[in-house]
């Protein structure tokens, strides 16, 4: 889930195919730097949680009990929604052969319906007796997500055996699936820590505890920094954070408390409340701890002080951030609040009067008129500053590749299908549709747009395994009965592994960039045992959807005789 700047490779020509051509098709390469993208904070959407003295979700406010106010002056709400997705529990089996994945995807999703959550298991605190309750928790959360959800999965120390943000969820069960590898057996060296920090670095003298307890993770602040950085480009209204841990932070740490208020802070500007799941709610955490080593009241005592710090800690990370905390308690109930708290929310939007354009986190209070209500809310936005709203195509291209989600902004649609052996690794036809979008009264006139078309393969590390982007000018005149609708081929030389595919298509004309997410389990044809790629239908005639006008047929020629559809 990292931001890999994209490296432009030099121009090569393309050759077009006219499948029922309705534009005429030139690609050439343009100055770069000519386009220039501009956007401003004009419209500020702020997605509310409501609760009740109950903690439950409140569901029939109006919109005339909602306040917001911004700079101690009331804002004017301009639109209004309750959203509601309701549970639409799909078996998961963890215990079966997870299904290969679709070397198919598309960028649509409902705004309504869709939410970006990332799910971080931090292994390094977890013990091999945690295992079974951790599962099935997370199985809860598979079981209960909304088909357009977009999800991703990582561990704090075993990032590879994470996942990236998908909506193939059977994809998210492997990941589930790999937390025995990611705990495995605690070393001896970590049994025979001290429970919890003296302030000296020292402990209870004498004692061997089995959990670590009292101290931050390091680790755990970088991967939500960058988990936060990637939610904070999300475009669907509710994005959250899931977090399995036993503990949080504390702001007020003598070692941490800088990192700690950065990650709150951090969060707050991003709109992402986290939440805490402890493990050890079906389980004796005293028990897990090890209690039963001490033989003194002080040493039994320090080991209770400690456990309550952590999920005293654990309360302050949720809690600051917008989220909930849920510590010796049960798991499976906590997951399905958890849920349920991410699928009923309002969504209120306005446009800020003054108008800001400063660049800085303009703090935002929502409030309700009805008594007795919790209100939790996006704290703020961050406005745009007026230096940094020009981008050149090439940058736009960069930038929406390089973030952890796909851009529904055009509606696309792709496939990678690996079909050969290739110099470094396998190689790969990547099959781009495009669907340009369709004005009232049809397409007819002229037609000329700049696209840039991008490609980025990422390991499950983040680590960049394949990166380009190639320039292409469109220039011609629609034709009658012409859908928009284009095809883009490209050929990649994938590494032998699972690796994740974004592919970018940014329209100058448009100033807007689209993008999808490919999960693609990349063969290896030089094993001496049979492998099978996948199945490649071709494109003939006038069967399947009219097509306006078919790029890179060329560079796939050598690969298969047909255009893939």
């Amino acid at each position: 889930m990292t931001s890999p700047a994209v490296r432009p490779l030099a121009r090569v020509s393309l050759i077009s195919l006219a499948l029922s051509l309705c534009v005429v098709v030139s690609a050439q390469q343009r100055d770069p730097q000519s386009p220039v993208f501009r956007s401003s904070t004009t419209y500020v959407s702020i997605d509310v949680v409501v609760t009740d003295k109950n903690d439950q979700p409140v569901t029939d406010l109006r919109q005339d009990e909602f306040r917001v106010v911004e700079k101690n002056q009331a804002q004017t709400i301009a639109d209004f929604s309750f959203v509601s997705i309701p549970a639409s529990y799909v078996p998961v089996d963890l215990d079966a052969e997870p299904p290969p994945a679709s070397d198919v995807a598309s960028n649509s999703l409902s705004r309504s319906t869709s939410r970006a959550l990332a799910i971080i298991v931090d292994d390094t605190r977890l013990s091999p007796q945690n295992i079974i309750d951790v599962k099935r928790a997370l199985q809860t959360v598979l079981e209960n997500l909304a088909p357009d959800d977009q999800v991703a999965f990582t561990y704090v120390r075993r990032s590879d055996l994470g996942r990236d943000f998908t909506s193939d969820h059977q994809l998210l069960a492997r990941s589930v699936n790999s937390l025995r590898d990611a705990v495995g057996l605690m070393p001896l060296a970590q049994l025979t820590t001290p429970s919890f920090d003296d302030g000296e670095g020292t402990g209870i003298e004498g004692q061997t505890p089995v959990r670590l307890t009292g101290l931050s993770n390091p680790p755990l602040f970088e991967v939500l920094r960058n988990v936060i950085d990637t939610l904070s480009v999300a475009r669907q209204s509710r994005k959250a954070i899931v977090l399995v841990n036993t503990t949080g932070c504390d702001p007020n740490d003598r070692n941490f408390g800088d990192l700690c208020k950065a990650t709150i802070k951090r969060a707050k500007e991003a709109g992402v409340p986290i939440y805490g799941l402890n493990p050890l709610g079906l389980t004796d955490a005293m028990a897990t701890s090890g209690a039963g080593a001490y033989d003194s009241a002080e040493g039994r005592a320090g080991l209770e002080t400690a456990i309550a710090n952590d999920n005293n800690s654990l309360k302050i990370l949720a809690n600051e951030t917008g989220g909930r905390a849920f510590v010796q308690s049960n798991l499976l109930r906590a997951v399905q609040t958890v849920m349920s708290d991410n699928g009923n929310f309002y969504v209120l939007g306005y446009y800020p009067d003054p108008v800001p354009d400063d660049g800085k986190f303009h703090e935002v209070e929502v409030t309700v008129t009805r008594p007795g209500l919790r209100v939790r809310s996006r704290p703020g936005y961050t406005a745009d500053g007026g230096r940094k709203r020009a981008l050149t195509i090439v940058a736009e291209m960069t930038k929406h590749l390089g973030e952890g989600l796909p851009d529904p902004s055009l509606p696309m649609r792709a496939f990678v299908a690996p079909v050969s052996v290739g110099r470094k690794g396998t190689m790969a036809i990547v099959t781009a549709e495009l669907r340009y979008p369709i004005p009232e009264g049809g397409l007819s006139g002229d037609f000329s747009d700049e696209w840039r078309m991008g490609i980025l393969a990422l390991d499950a590390d983040g680590k960049v395994k394949a990166s380009f982007q190639r320039p292409l000018t469109f220039t011609g005149r629609w034709k009658s009965g012409a859908s928009g609708t284009f095809l883009l081929n490209e050929v990649v030389d994938l590494p032998r592994s699972t690796v994740t595919v974004r592919v970018g298509v940014t329209s100058r004309l448009l100033d807007k960039t689209g993008t999808v997410h490919v999960a693609v389990d990349v063969p290896n044809f030089k094993d001496k045992e049979l492998q099978l790629s996948q199945i490649l239908l071709g494109a003939a005639g006038t069967s399947g959807p009219v097509l306006d006008a078919v790029l890179g047929v060329d560079r796939i020629r050598s690969l298969v005789p047909f255009q893939p559809i």
